[in-house]
């Protein structure tokens, strides 16, 4: 529909130059203008565009003529018509800027954009003439016309010819000297001018004094003037002898003399702006379409263009007049019969938009919107909003309202850039589809707004109603291949199972999926190209949320990613379908092809500057960041996002709300997150959030009570709101109970086998203290182990400090009983001796936990491992040591340096001093409150102590090169264990002794001469009426005390003995 006003030629067509009379005074004064942008302003009719055009002439430049005219005021037509005008003129290369659906809300930076864009490709200096700018009347494109003045580079010339003097927004430009106005130049034509004139046009015996007196020198009716005189007595002519009336008779009396086929050539053809010999004939007929060469050889018409291009344009004057001769000659009834007919023969000839702006100006409401109708699909397939939304303001509302096809196209237009608006106009579809009881046309209605939805959550307060809308008028019914709405309709089967979060009951409605993928190869099926990327962004969204599908989600990207690579579409649905293809690449663990689509969306974003597209992209973003555990990069996305979250609407500031508790409780900020999770709540409620789309907002919720420790509350949202699907609400709940209870029970087995069923890797989430208890207590106890370390793994989940060995560590050392490495869950074997020196600084770091340090000097380090070497060389050695041995734990973090003090990385490391010193600390505690008579049973102190048995496997480090530190350390380890033995033995007296006389053997096996030992071991045995094994104790050592002594039992031993005899007589 590229020519439904006229053909664009006249566009970029300069006025023709044969026969005009040179104005060398006025090129002159138009050349002397100090700045490189100029404004020609004059009234109608005295012949600015001819000057321009001569001035165009003599300056030598290469020329682009742009003629603007009342659709320029829409942004999307203006770039598209002027870029093809200055490329087709200039033979220039490369695309200039193409202006999206998203440039709406920046129009000033597009032209900018423009305007660099042109300047880039210029080889040479150029002129470009915008005529008619007065045309252009929407402050926002006249804004857009200056920052092109602005923003031109130098050598780019601009000339703007106009009517009025120049508005207000070019008033910078003109305090700046960036342009200079010519509006005090005298245009009409002086006495000589005319006698050239005259001469030029072969008319006789005219006096140029009075011509001139005449016409007032103005270059249209000295046109008709001289076409009146000619042939004529100039004397008998010149009966009215004042200006102003000489305006309103020169014509009258012109038509008069012409010839008849002349005459009614013009009488026909006076309401046609832009005149074509087919549009002649069927108006005038084929005689008097014969004239038009006629006519413009005397001046009345200019001819622009040639064969199938040719156009005939009448001059604004010769127009204006000839309209008003029509009507008085015809009468008001006749000249609106005329009107109609021209506006049937415009359509016919695809002058759609002249005969709509012919019916407005007729007021004929009726016919203009049902032609407006017809232009209305034009508009919206090529972006050209603004232009539709200014042939609406023409109209009587209710009237518009009336015609669902006019409110459906004006939705699908407004669809690009604001889907709130859209959903008003899709509404008024609806109700009029409704009242001509149209239920094809109310399904379409429906399917788009639920589209409007599906694209953008900002105010779903109605969606549920609009899906039962859809669904009441078949919305869920087979769609026929041959349906011109089929990409449409399938559309929004898809958004409605997407916001619903599944599919209606006995449904076959996943059979659009494959059915839209084929459709993406055909692009004549779409309403526009942005409707292609907002269906592959469907495909891939409805991949990654049914059944995980990523085989899908792969085949949507790859269908459609050429839209995205070619530009097609608005920047706005090509960074939302960016956005989309990140998440699908995040969930299959492709982190790097993510952030990769995320940074071109990023791009995308501030090419346009589209707040919308900032706004959603920071939001996944953040999102990235949070779920790659870069805590500060997603908060760095959030602090930009937070000034556009107030002027957001209510379903993005809830979004917002959300994401925000989500950080803070991934940064472990519990309250404020749970704080933030209560007001998302509350925004997402009255916003429209409900079913599957307010599920997000109450996991959110009830994680953040959770991770509060509020277990009850969380447990009591999840059975009361259908917070989760039943599955994984089953795995929660279960998980939930078993942190509130405590214990190993069927809760945490069933909890944690229904998560590993589907798959559930967001268990507790963001409650991150409550979820790490979950996983120690299952992987102590064999529990789902498989799942838990994926679970860890994915979450990167830390170790609380009561983690045992079966937690997934980095490093995990034991030296209890042996020395045994493992890295990566992998047994450590040492390939050659060169490991030696980073093996030793490891057992000396444990070494210095088992003397109680939590870290150690750098000097006592190099004091025991480099005794002989000078201060720098053993430091040197120091650092090359600590390397080496991250290397070799595979682990970077594994070794923490602070200050000049070394330690093992708590999260990354596990030794078995830790638990076995916490252990002893637990006994000595036991031992203190016993001793103060503070309460603590019998059975906690039994544990304490059992605790300790348990984690003491051995002599430290056993088998190892016994140098001095670590002997230190073996003695420090076997004295603390043989001191709980002892403080086991008076404190527990009575109580079972199944784990202590074990555990005191292979201590006294260790150490067989310790006496303390030997009568703690002989009192168990003792109070388990063992009283022959306590005697064989007391044997065993008073053998070792004389063979190694020479000693004998002391006093207190043959004590025992003597009870132990006395026991066995009885």
């Amino acid at each position: 529909m590229r020519d439904s006003h006229f053909p664009v030629t006249i566009k970029t067509s300069a006025p023709s130059l044969d026969g005009v009379i040179e104005r060398a005074r006025l090129v002159d004064a138009l050349a002397k203008l100090p700045a490189a942008a100029k404004w020609l302003q004059a009234p109608s009719g005295t012949g600015k565009s001819t000057l321009a055009a001569s001035y165009a002439r003599r300056s030598s430049k290469p020329l682009v003529w742009y003629r603007l005219d009342e659709r320029d005021n829409d942004p999307a037509f203006f770039y598209a018509e002027f870029a093809q005008a200055i490329r087709t003129q200039l033979r220039l290369t490369r695309q200039l800027p193409k202006f999206s659906s998203d440039d709406h809300e920046r129009q000033h930076e597009f032209a900018q954009r423009f305007a660099a864009g042109l300047s880039g490709q210029l080889a040479k200096p150029v002129l470009i003439v915008l005529d008619d700018v007065h045309r252009v009347t929407n402050e926002e494109m006249q804004r857009a016309l200056a920052a092109i003045v602005a923003a031109a580079a130098n050598g780019v010339e601009l000339l703007f010819v106009s009517q009025p003097i120049a508005p207000t927004s070019f008033f910078d430009l003109i305090g700046s000297r960036q342009l200079a106005l010519l509006n005090d130049a005298d245009l009409r034509f002086e006495v000589d001018e005319c006698t050239v004139m005259i001469a030029a046009l072969r008319i006789s015996a005219a006096h140029s004094e009075s011509i001139a007196a005449l016409t007032g020198g103005h270059a249209g009716a000295l046109v008709l003037a001289c076409e009146l005189l000619r042939d004529t007595d100039p004397k008998s002519a010149l009966g009215v002898q004042t200006v102003e009336r000489i305006h309103s008779h020169l014509l009258t009396k012109l038509v008069e003399r012409m010839p008849q086929p002349q005459r009614e050539l013009l009488l026909q053809t006076a309401f046609v702006t832009q005149l074509t010999r087919s549009i002649a004939v069927a108006l005038a007929g084929t005689e008097a379409a014969l004239q038009l060469d006629a006519l413009v050889e005397s001046g009345i018409l200019r001819r622009v263009g040639a064969g199938e291009t040719e156009v005939f344009e009448a001059h604004g004057l010769v127009r204006q007049g000839m309209q008003a001769l029509t009507h008085s000659r015809l009468g008001q009834a006749a000249a609106r019969a005329l009107a109609e007919h021209t506006a049937s023969t415009l359509i016919e000839c695809g002058q759609t938009e002249a005969a709509f702006a012919l019916l407005v100006e007729n007021q004929s409401t009726a016919r203009a919107i049902s032609v407006l109708q017809q232009l209305a699909e034009h508009y919206a397939a090529r972006g050209q909003i603004d232009l539709l939304m200014d042939s609406i303001a023409k109209l009587p509302a209710p009237d518009v309202h009336c015609n669902a096809w006019l409110c459906f196209w004006t939705g699908q237009a407004l669809l690009r850039i604001d889907e709130e608006r859209a959903r008003v106009w899709f509404a008024q579809a609806h109700s009029a589809f409704g009242t001509a009881s149209d239920v094809f046309g109310m399904r379409l209605a429906a399917a788009s707004m639920v589209i409007a939805f599906g694209l953008e959550h900002a105010d779903l307060r109605e969606l549920e109603i609009w899906i039962q809308r859809h669904r009441d008028v078949g919305g869920e019914t087979p769609i026929a291949s041959t349906e011109r709405f089929e990409p449409t309709l399938l559309m929004a089967i898809v958004c409605a199972a997407l916001m619903q979060g599944e599919y209606p009951a006995q449904s076959k409605s996943l059979e659009s999926i494959p059915r839209l993928m084929q459709l993406l190869e055909m692009e004549s099926v779409w309403l526009s190209h942005d409707q292609r990327v907002q269906a592959g962004r469907l495909l891939i969204e409805h991949a990654r949320v049914f059944h995980g599908d990523q085989i899908q989600a792969s085949n949507a990207i790859v269908a459609t990613r050429r839209l995205i690579q070619d530009g097609i579409g608005g920047a706005l649905h090509r960074g939302r379908w960016l956005i989309a293809a990140a998440y699908a690449h995040f969930e299959v663990g492709n982190t790097a092809a993510s952030l990769e689509y995320l940074q071109q969306a990023r791009a995308l974003a501030e090419q346009s500057s589209s707040l919308r597209l900032q706004f959603e992209l920071s939001l996944a973003l953040a999102d990235h960041w949070m779920k790659a555990q870069m805590l500060p990069q997603a908060a760095a996305e959030l602090d930009r996002l937070e000034h556009l979250a107030g002027a957001c609407p209510p379903a993005q500031r809830a979004e917002f709300a959300r994401i925000m508790a989500r950080l803070l409780l991934l940064q472990e900020r519990h309250t404020d997150g749970l704080r933030w999770a209560e007001d998302a709540m509350r925004l997402a409620v009255p916003a429209g959030f409900n079913g599957a789309n307010l599920r997000k907002f109450e996991v959110e919720l009830v994680y953040a009570l959770a991770a509060n420790e509020r277990l009850a509350d969380a447990l009591t949202l999840i059975k009361q709101h259908d917070a989760v699907p039943i599955e994984a609400g089953f795995a929660i709940a279960h998980c939930l109970q078993f942190l509130m209870t405590g214990g190993i029970d069927q809760h945490l087995r069933s909890g944690l086998k229904n998560a590993r069923q589907i798959n559930f890797l967001n268990l507790l989430d963001r409650a991150r203290q409550p979820l790490t208890r979950i996983c120690e207590a299952a992987l102590d106890n064999n529990i789902e182990s498989e799942f838990v370390q994926q679970l860890i793994a994915i979450k990167k989940l830390k170790p609380s400090p009561a983690a045992g060995p079966t937690w997934p560590w980095p490093v995990r050392v034991k030296t209890l009983g042996e020395f045994r490495l493992d890295i990566g869950g992998r047994f450590y074997r040492p390939s050659h001796k060169a490991q030696d020196k980073p093996l030793e600084l490891l057992r000396l770091l444990i070494t210095s936990q088992a003397l109680g340090r939590e870290f150690a000097e750098k000097s006592w380090i190099v004091e025991r491992l480099w005794p002989d070497a000078d201060a720098d060389s053993a430091r040197k050695s120091l650092d090359m040591a600590i390397s080496r041995l991250r290397k070799l734990l595979e682990c970077e973090d594994a070794i923490l340096v602070s200050e000049g003090r070394v330690r093992l990385s708590p999260i990354r490391v596990w030794t078995d001093i830790k638990p076995l010193r916490d252990a002893l600390a637990d006994v000595r505690k036991a031992r203190d409150d016993h001793a103060s008579s503070r309460a603590r049973t019998i059975d906690q102190a039994a544990s304490s102590v059992k605790a300790v048995l348990t984690h003491y496997k051995g002599v430290f480090c056993a088998g190892e090169e016994e140098s001095p530190w670590l002997l230190a350390g073996r003695e420090a380890i076997a004295s603390s264990v043989r001191h709980v033995l002892l403080t086991a033995d008076s404190i527990l007296a009575g109580s079972p002794d199944s784990d202590l006389i074990p555990a005191l053997r292979q201590a006294l096996l260790h150490d067989p001469a310790s006496e303390d030992l030997a009568r703690a071991l002989m009192r168990a045995h003792l109070r388990c009426g063992q009283k022959s094994e306590a005697l064989s104790v007391y044997r065993r050592l008073r053998d070792m005390l004389s063979l190694l002594m020479g000693l004998a039992p002391s006093s207190e031993t043959e004590q025992i003995r003597d009870r132990a005899l006395s026991r066995e007589s009885q």
